[in-house]
């Protein structure tokens, strides 16, 4: 099964998050597919799985 492919506002509508978040966790490293110039893609399953493992190294390092 191939993920939903979604542009910046779309992932921000279906996370309930804002675009500037979105933008954000691009630039700290949030998988996507940059087409050409400034267009941005992101796959919904890569997302998630970039939030779950960013939400796992921060829940460890506050309880060290």
């Amino acid at each position: 099964m191939q993920s939903e492919i979604l542009t910046a506002n779309e992932l921000a509508r279906k996370l309930k998050v804002s675009l500037p978040a979105i933008r954000r966790w691009t630039l700290n490293g949030m998988p996507c597919r940059r087409l050409g110039g400034r267009l941005v893609r992101f796959e919904l399953e890569r997302a998630l799985a970039w939030l779950e493992k960013r939400q796992q190294e921060r829940t460890r390092s506050d309880t060290h």
